[in-house]
This record gives C-alpha cells, structure tokens and sequence, in this order.
C-alpha cells in the first residue's frame, strides 16, 4: 500500500486489476477530459508498463484507488516526474459511481502529504482541462495555486501548483 485515507487506499496495480482498469480506462466520461477511451490491449500494454515501473521507483506512477468499506477499485491516483516544469505531477480519476463523494479531495490531500512528507517533495503541480470545472474546484480546495493557462495538443488546459 502507498498511502491511505479514512476511506481509501492507494496500492499499486497488478496483473489481476485488468478488468477493472480497462473498465475505467475505456469509459467515455470518465475519460473526457484526460485522453481518448483505451481498448483492452492497450489498456493491458499500460497495465504491464505501470507494473514494470514500480520495480525502477515503488513510490511514482499510476496507483489503484480502493474504496476501504466495500474493497473495490473504485479509480486512478497518478503522482510521477514529469519533465513538463521539472516537477512532480498529480492526478486522479474516479468511476462515475465515485464521483460527488469527495473522493477526489481526499485523495488529493492523502496525496500530498505523502509527497511533501514521506518524498520530501518541495512543490507538485497539476494539470486539468479548461472544462473540468470539478478538477479545477478539487484543486483549489486542497490548497493549489491557478498558475497559467496553455494549449497542448490543441486543448486548452489550466496549470496548478502547490508548494511545500
């Protein structure tokens, strides 16, 4: 396990949650605002990627999300190097079930403690869509700073920061 929360924890992938990511990964919602639906091979190719990378650093890359009352996979924790800034990015996606719970919140602040504390990361930043009003809102209430706004590949996006 990385980290939890009161209601969540956050552990890293194996081959066995297939299934339960490409669910989450090919949903069309879900996705809007991250990137294109993945089919199931690609899904499975990213799986393996994300699994061979804990190997190179157990504490970045793309984590399983799991709701504590009912052991479900209930969506993504993202926290990786980025060459972007030269910094350390932040991230999550829910299933649709999830969302309106402030998982995203909670999940956000477990996250940046882990960062700041346990990493001993002076600053994360993270990047969210022009229209994902929701993610902007999450950001800002776990204490994010609005920096700039870009385009990359043709979307609009919002860049945040939040320092130790």
């Amino acid at each position: 396990m990385l980290f939890e929360t009161a209601r969540l924890f956050v552990r890293q992938f194996t081959k066995a949650d297939l299934n339960d990511f490409y669910q989450l990964s090919s949903d069309a919602a879900v996705m809007q605002y991250i990137r294109p639906p993945m089919t199931r091979e690609a899904c499975n190719n990213l799986l393996n990627e994300l699994i061979e990378g804990y190997a190179r650093c157990a504490h970045f890359g793309r984590f399983g999300v799991i709701e504590k009352s009912t052991q479900q996979y209930v969506g993504n924790f993202l926290l990786r190097p980025s060459s972007f800034m030269g910094g350390t990015e932040i991230g999550f996606s829910f299933f649709q079930h999830a969302w309106s719970k402030g998982y995203g919140s909670e999940i956000t602040r477990a996250g940046l403690a882990f960062a700041f504390r346990i990493l001993k990361l002076e600053m994360v930043y993270a990047v969210a869509e022009k229209g994902n009003i929701a993610s902007q809102k999450v950001l800002l209430k776990c204490g994010f700073d609005k920096r700039s706004d870009f385009i990359e590949n043709g979307k609009a996006l919002c860049l945040f920061e939040i320092n130790k």
